[in-house]
């Protein structure tokens, strides 16, 4: 966490956060932890032991893009939703596969956010959404801070993860609280987007 702590003081982020509209601020929230949610759905360990989990976090996922733009706390209207979720999210003492703590507690920190939160709930939710990343493309990451640094700037995914959440906060600032949903914010970001699906393309698993 420690290079992408430095990057979000680097670019001023939670003063940029502030600065957004309330539907622009959730926007952010929900496209860093989709954005890692893609790419952690796609990695094979996902495949197969996650087959209860994935169209949870799928309609999840759906659920937070058509409605992001509330002023209520998202998960006051889909309480069966959070529970769901809440019994993926792994004990002390659990197996779980890369990822999954940080996502499933993501998206549960997602539902309880207003669209009036403060910068700081709203970099929470992308602090999840690297961490989640860190598991997967770091397993076993260990030792001090400066291990950690270079593990991490060593690391392409790693990079890749910082690199669109700072081009993602930059499209919802041309935006300006204009189409602030995710094909809103890729067709902003351009070419540099044009391997990542639409919203629309979320497939749920066959039972």
């Amino acid at each position: 966490m420690i290079h992408w702590d430095y990057a979000m003081k680097r670019t001023r982020a939670s003063t940029r956060i502030r600065a957004l509209g309330s539907a622009s601020r959730m926007s952010f929230a929900v496209g860093a932890l989709y954005h890692a949610y893609l790419y952690i759905r796609a990695t094979p360990c996902w495949a197969e032991p996650h087959a209860l989990l994935v169209p949870v976090l799928d309609r999840a996922f759906v659920f937070v893009w058509t409605n992001f733009t509330s002023a209520l706390p998202l998960g006051e209207s889909v309480p069966g939703l959070i529970t769901e979720l809440e019994s993926f999210s792994p004990g002390e003492d659990d197996a779980y596969l890369a990822g999954q703590p940080d996502l499933v507690d993501g998206m549960l920190r997602l539902l309880s956010l207003r669209g009036t939160e403060k910068p700081g709930a709203i970099t929470d939710i992308a602090s999840f959404a690297y961490q989640a990343i860190i598991e997967v493309a770091l397993p076993g990451l260990n030792g001090g801070e400066e291990d950690h640094l270079r593990a991490e700037r060593s690391s392409e995914i790693c990079i890749r993860e910082i690199e669109f959440q700072e081009g993602y906060l930059l499209a919802l600032e041309n935006l300006r609280n204009e189409d602030a949903g995710w094909d809103g914010v890729l067709a902003q970001l351009g070419s540099g987007a044009r391997n990542l699906p639409r919203h629309s393309g979320i497939k749920k698993r066959k039972p």
